[in-house]
C-alpha cells in the first residue's frame, strides 16, 4: 500500500524537476557573458565521462507532465531510434535534473522522456555524421515530435546550435568509454 501511494506521487517529483526541460528551437545565448564559452566546450571531450558520486535518482516507471502519461523503459538495451533532438543551455545551468544532479550546459548530457536515468547514448547527426555520446540525466523535452534534449556541450560538438534541432540516430549503449 505504501509503494502505491509513493508510485502515485511521483509522477508529482518527476514534473516538478521536469519542467525544466521544456525547449524552444530558439536559443539566446546574449546573456552568458561568457567570452569564452566557446572555447570552454571545445575542451569537453566528445563522450559523456563517469561522474564521481551522486545521490541515487528516483526511478518512476511512468509519470505525468502537463497531462500526457510518459513511461520509462525497464531498460534501454536495445533502443535505437531516429528522430529529432533539441538543446537546453544557460536558462537551465545549475537546476536540479530528474537524476539530482545539477544541469550542467558544459558536461555530455540529455534529457529523454522514456530512457531509463543515468543511460549511455551515442547520438549520431544523420546530417553531418558527427557523433556524441551523452549520459541521460533529466526527463524531457516536452515539445512534441522531439526525442531528446541534448546539454549545450553536446549540440555545440554536433553543430546543431544556430538551427536549434537535428535529425539524429540514438542509440543505447553499455559505457562512456564507447568511441565516437
Amino acid at each position: 500500500m505504501k509503494l502505491h501511494i509513493l508510485l502515485l506521487s511521483l509522477p508529482m517529483l518527476v514534473a516538478s524537476s521536469v519542467t525544466a526541460c521544456h525547449s524552444d528551437s530558439i536559443h539566446d545565448l546574449s546573456h552568458l557573458g561568457r567570452t569564452g564559452a566557446a572555447e570552454q566546450v571545445l575542451k569537453v571531450a566528445n563522450t559523456a565521462t563517469k561522474p564521481e558520486a551522486q545521490r541515487r535518482p528516483t526511478i518512476a516507471y511512468s509519470y505525468v507532465v502537463d497531462g500526457r502519461h510518459y513511461n520509462v523503459l525497464e531498460s534501454a538495451q536495445g533502443y535505437n531510434r531516429k528522430g529529432t533532438v533539441s538543446w537546453y543551455g544557460p536558462g537551465f545551468q545549475k537546476r536540479l535534473t530528474s537524476s539530482g544532479t545539477r544541469y550542467n550546459m558544459y558536461a555530455m548530457t540529455a534529457a529523454s522522456k522514456v530512457l531509463p536515468l543515468n543511460t549511455y547514448v551515442k547520438v549520431t547527426d544523420l546530417t553531418n555524421h558527427r557523433a556524441v555520446v551523452v549520459k541521460v540525466t533529466d526527463r524531457g523535452p516536452f515539445v512534441r515530435g522531439r526525442i531528446m534534449d541534448l546539454s549545450y556541450a553536446a549540440a555545440k560538438k554536433l553543430n546543431m546550435i544556430h538551427a536549434g534541432t537535428a535529425h539524429v540516430d540514438v542509440q543505447a549503449i553499455s559505457a562512456p568509454s564507447t568511441l565516437v
